[in-house]
């Protein structure tokens, strides 16, 4: 799957960071490549420890439609073919929400020494 090469991308893309000074991260850190809002990846908090970006993805998440049921009183009731599932048949069955991703730069001496990411968006 595409995800995991691109998880592994941004792992290294963060990473290169590491040792560079806080005005280097935020001057060049850019996460509209990996599929961030960039209009908001401008919300930086930080101080003399921490450089904690929070960025957001938006996800399409699909609206479960009922499967085809067929009623079925000698078998135990409703019977279907597998539950919830999406339909695509029509073309408006999903809403998008806003994830949130917290990539944080933990510094020393205004030097970044390792990250973490926290969030559903990471």
């Amino acid at each position: 799957m595409h995800s995991s090469l691109q998880h592994q991308n941004f792992t290294s893309y963060l990473d290169q960071f590491i040792g560079q000074p806080k005005e280097t991260i935020l001057a060049k850190a850019d996460f509209k490549t990996f599929g961030f809002d960039a209009t908001t990846a401008s919300q930086v908090q930080h101080n003399s420890t921490q450089l904690i970006y929070t960025i957001h993805r938006p996800l399409a998440i699909p609206i479960p439609m009922p499967a085809q049921a067929t009623y079925s009183p000698g078998m135990g009731g409703m019977m279907n073919s597998g539950g919830m599932m999406p339909s695509s048949a029509q073309g408006g069955n999903t809403y998008e929400v806003q994830a949130n991703c917290n990539i944080i730069f933990h510094l020393e001496n205004n030097i970044a020494t390792k990250w973490e990411s926290k969030g559903k968006a990471c």
